[in-house]
């Protein structure tokens, strides 16, 4: 994985974990874009499909991003 595609990724991931709830499509649409302009199709694939993974949309919560879990000790 090269540099640009691991920062692009980590970009589309601080936003879907951080940044603000429902916006998560417009996120992931940009880091598509920009993955279109500087990385090659196959990376456009897989960043598509780990921010998808991120945030939640393949399980079906609307994208809310992960829920918080409250560790017992």
């Amino acid at each position: 994985m090269g540099v640009v595609d691991r920062n692009i990724l980590r970009m589309g991931v601080w936003e879907c974990l951080y940044g603000q709830p429902g916006s998560t499509g417009a996120y992931i649409n940009e880091s598509v874009k920009l993955a279109k302009i500087y990385c090659d199709s196959k990376s456009v694939n897989f960043i598509y499909g780990v921010l998808c993974a991120a945030s939640g949309r393949n399980r079906g919560d609307k994208g809310e991003g992960p829920k918080s879990i409250e560790l017992k000790v």
